[in-house]
């Protein structure tokens, strides 16, 4: 767990994330560490992907060591970790994808019915 941890707030450390700093903000200097942290992360595909995956290796990791006592040390960095996931995760617009569903449903139909006239040489409605 703490080579995850220590992994992790590297990374943040590079992308100008200091948990440090956030531990003694309060209000809207709080407030806009969690803004700058989510915008220092999406800037890029690349980097939100990285970001998400050590945060779930480091959540998965402090899920794993539950109920331990020793778990509470992880407690307030994984708690910062998922917040910002959470708030980059919102950021993200929702897909709409009924359009390609309608369009794959198209190709099966269409796929389905060349295999009916194919196979028997005679179409079949």
């Amino acid at each position: 767990m703490r080579e995850a941890i220590a992994q992790t707030t590297t990374f943040y450390m590079q992308k100008g994330i200091d948990f440090a700093v956030l531990e003694s903000a309060q209000g809207f200097a709080r407030t806009k560490f969690w803004a700058d942290a989510v915008e220092s992360i999406i800037i890029n595909n690349d980097v939100k992907k990285t970001y998400l995956s050590l945060t779930g290796n480091a959540n998965k990791l402090y899920k794993a060591i539950l109920p331990d006592p020793g778990a509470n040390e992880f407690t307030p960095i994984n708690t910062h970790l998922q917040a910002i996931k959470d708030q980059i995760l919102a950021e993200v617009p929702e897909v709409d994808v009924s359009e390609v569903m309608s369009e794959v449903g198209r190709t099966v139909r269409s796929v389905h019915h060349c295999w009916r006239v194919c196979d028997s040489g005679i179409p079949q409605y």
